[in-house]
């Protein structure tokens, strides 16, 4: 007769292959938002609809980059700047996209929609997908 109280045999996966999924996850992320990202850089810098500066443009152009050395070091596991660094920027680039919405909303003639609802519609899918990413 087997003990009941036994814990089961089996092997442990290591760290790299139980997180294989999330970094899967990540690199889709990045893939997808990469070519969302080139189109409006291209506009602001050659068409700039709403006529912004050259400096807003070149610090919109920092902004994003940045974004993106983060989404590509979570990507492909690389370490890129440093943590204390990454929590800074968090809250400049959440400000950053907010401003950035309320700018269009702003230059939109004829919208009816309120703004806070029209934040929530954007933002909201956008930090439920990379909180499901990070999970």
């Amino acid at each position: 007769m087997t003990n009941p109280y036994t814990p089961p045999q089996s092997e442990l996966l290591s760290p790299a292959e139980q997180n294989e999924y999330k970094t899967l996850r990540w690199k889709i992320l990045f893939f997808i938002l990469l070519p969302l990202e080139l189109w409006p850089q291209y506009d602001v810098f050659f068409i700039n609809e709403f006529g912004e500066s050259m400096t807003w443009r070149i610090c919109s152009l920092a902004v994003s980059s940045f974004f993106y050395i983060s989404l590509y070091g979570l990507s492909f596991r690389r370490s890129c700047l440093t943590s204390r660094f990454w929590l800074f920027y968090l809250p400049v680039m959440i400000a950053f996209d907010c401003y950035e919405i309320y700018k269009i909303k702003l230059n939109t003639p004829g919208v009816e929609l309120n703004l806070l609802t029209g934040m929530i519609v954007i933002i909201s899918p956008l930090l439920i997908i990379t909180w499901y990413s990070m999970s």
